[in-house]
């Protein structure tokens, strides 16, 4: 029930155009902020500026330590490299990271050579045709062109986008991107910052129970005449006492967690994903195994390989009031439910997550993952490994990407 001040439009105009005020400075009382609604009214970006009375002091946050990820820039391509550049800029900044994003939805990649000759004489090679029937992607009918530096094959409403970069000739799908490249792209680069390079620990003194020899009864002892008679029938073994000693013990101390947010092209933002949230630990072994579709009526030739779905399709495209980050933390929810539900009645979980398209419910049921993992007093860091399927195209079918635990 806060109560907000309120400006008229034309006063708003004024605060944009003119710079902060000291009137709206003024009206903005003691730990409050400013909420300001704009309806789109010119094409371009806004840019204002704010301020906040209270002086609070700001938290630094945990320092990214990214040696404990795999990455190698210098093995990279340029494309990958990106993700991981957009990743590490809202670890550092804090800003919001949009959707990860390749220059229309990164195909595959094949050897240059050989080819280009083919190219620049209008014709597509074999080789090249073989290739994108491999990921699933037949050509009826293409044309193909150059343009610059790249060349444009157009396959009926389809365009594709071949760029030489090195040894390789890069192709891309223009327009909308395709949604399990870029999944794929999203849970291989985050998967680096899951962990920390090692589990953080302090050594504390403790207060502990020893037992030591009591060297003034069994001097006593000793002195008895009984026992010098019948020495025989005793040990001769000191009498021990209890005593509290302290003494150095390392304990493990809580993961701080670095939170990524992603953005949506909606506008909406949704909720804290943990980085660095998890200490190294040995896969588990030996768990029940399930075979899940993310979301069901989406990929039917998945049906014969699952044993179900995580989330119901109806469950998101039946709320179509929900903004995307709602989406996202609906997903979220039903796979923290589900994950939680079946490890309570079973050893553990090895979950096979074939990959079907949707954002948010990727974003919601990743994070769901780790949620579980890091804060589940650890109960579950041993009974649960989540290993994420990609398809790969018709020959190679569903091939695996780094398992998460």
């Amino acid at each position: 029930d806060a109560q907000f001040p309120f400006f008229e439009p034309i006063e708003v105009k004024r605060i944009l155009q003119n710079g902060f005020s000291t009137e709206l400075e003024n009206k903005i009382t003691e730990n409050s902020g400013i909420v300001a609604i704009l309806e789109p009214f010119a094409v371009g970006n806004i840019s204002f500026q704010t301020k906040q009375r209270e002086k609070k002091k700001q938290l630094k946050p945990p320092e990214p330590d990214y040696s404990a990820s795999d990455v190698d820039f210098k093995e990279m391509d340029e494309e990958n490299k990106r993700f991981h550049q957009q990743i590490r800029m809202a670890i550092e900044t804090g800003k919001p990271l949009g959707w990860i994003n390749i220059e229309g939805g990164y195909l595959f990649s094949i050897d240059a050579e050989k080819l280009e000759k083919d190219l620049n004489g209008g014709i597509i090679p074999q080789t090249l045709a073989e290739k994108f029937i491999d990921v699933g992607y037949g050509l009826l009918k293409p044309s193909i062109r150059k343009k610059g530096d790249r060349f444009i094959i157009t396959n009926r409403e389809k365009t594709y986008i071949i760029r030489k970069e090195g040894k390789k000739l890069n192709i891309y799908e223009e327009g909308e991107n395709t949604g399990l490249v870029r999944h794929e792209a999203l849970i291989t680069a985050i998967r680096e910052y899951i962990y920390v390079k090692e589990q953080p620990t302090e050594m504390v003194m403790v207060e502990v129970t020893k037992e030591v020899p009591d060297k003034e009864a069994t001097r006593k002892r000793n002195c008895k005449w009984w026992y010098k008679i019948l020495p025989f029938l005793i040990p001769k073994k000191p009498i021990m006492k209890k005593i509290k000693v302290k003494e150095p013990k390392v304990t493990k101390l809580p993961i701080e967690p670095i939170n990524i947010h992603f953005a949506y092209g909606d506008g909406s933002i949704g909720e804290d994903f943990p980085l660095f949230c998890l200490a190294p630990k040995k896969a588990p072994e030996g768990l029940p195994v399930i075979k899940a579709a993310l979301i069901s009526n989406r990929h039917f030739e998945l049906d014969p390989e699952i044993d179900i779905c995580i989330i119901r399709n109806y469950e998101i495209s039946g709320r179509e009031e929900a903004s995307i980050a709602e989406q996202e933390q609906l997903s979220y929810n039903i796979a923290d439910r589900f994950l939680r539900d079946y490890m309570k009645k079973s050893k553990g979980l090895e979950l096979h997550l074939y990959h079907t398209g949707l954002e948010p419910a990727v974003i919601g049921t990743y994070r769901a993952i780790l949620e579980i993992l890091r804060k589940s007093d650890s109960k579950y860091r041993d009974k649960l490994i989540v290993i994420p399927k990609m398809f790969r195209g018709h020959k190679k079918g569903f091939q695996d990407l780094k398992a998460w635990y």
